[in-house]
């Protein structure tokens, strides 16, 4: 069997550093199986791999432990706090222009809960649901907003998907700029960014 490259060579050639001529160049196909038991490792190779594994080591150690299921669970709830109150506004938008909650205005409630489907919890599904059948006064939403430490990004998300969803009909402009402006009025008594 014929001797295969060192490793250094292998090394070399994969970064375009070879210094052998043309005729007696190696190539990436050559370097295959038949090769991997002849390969003779020098000493300069061997402390290159385990310098390398030493920093890679290193690298593991300093890096925070993290828990992947608690920011997920973390996630999940702040999309349901956020979900909830773009129901609720929904609601109050849809309730506010006619007294009733037509049909239509019921049907974009309801495709708006299933994207949720698998953004959040079963149990907040449901709470959604239960929110979208009982309409709410601004300030049962101010409060919702004051008791559970809503962001002014999640309220400013919250205004979009309500204007991006109500953007087809101009009897809610009247409203949405209403309610925009009662909320920013909130956002002014909040503290750092939290209300």
């Amino acid at each position: 069997m014929a001797e295969g490259p060192r490793i250094s060579e292998i090394l070399s050639y994969a970064q375009g550093k070879t210094n052998r001529g043309k005729d007696t160049d190696i190539s990436m196909r050559k370097i295959d199986s038949q090769y991997m038991g002849n390969l003779r490792i020098s000493k300069e190779d061997t402390s290159r791999v385990s310098n390398t594994s030493t920093r890679i080591s290193e690298y593991n150690n300093n890096e925070p432990k993290r828990n992947y299921l608690d920011e997920a669970r973390e996630r999940m709830r702040n999309r349901a706090k956020l979900a909830r109150l773009e129901v609720q506004l929904l609601v109050y938008v849809f309730n506010t222009d006619d007294g009733k909650i037509s049909f239509k205005e019921r049907q974009s409630i309801k495709k708006y809960s299933v994207s949720l489907n698998k953004l959040i919890t079963s149990k907040d599904m449901n709470d959604i649901i239960r929110m979208s059948k009982t309409p709410k006064s601004l300030n049962e939403i101010l409060n919702f907003i004051t008791t559970q430490d809503v962001s002014n990004e999640q309220i400013s998300k919250a205004l979009h998907l309500l204007e991006k969803i109500c953007k087809r009909n101009s009897r809610y402009n009247k409203i949405i700029l209403n309610l925009r402006s009662n909320l920013e009025n909130l956002k002014m008594e909040g503290k750092n960014g939290e209300i």
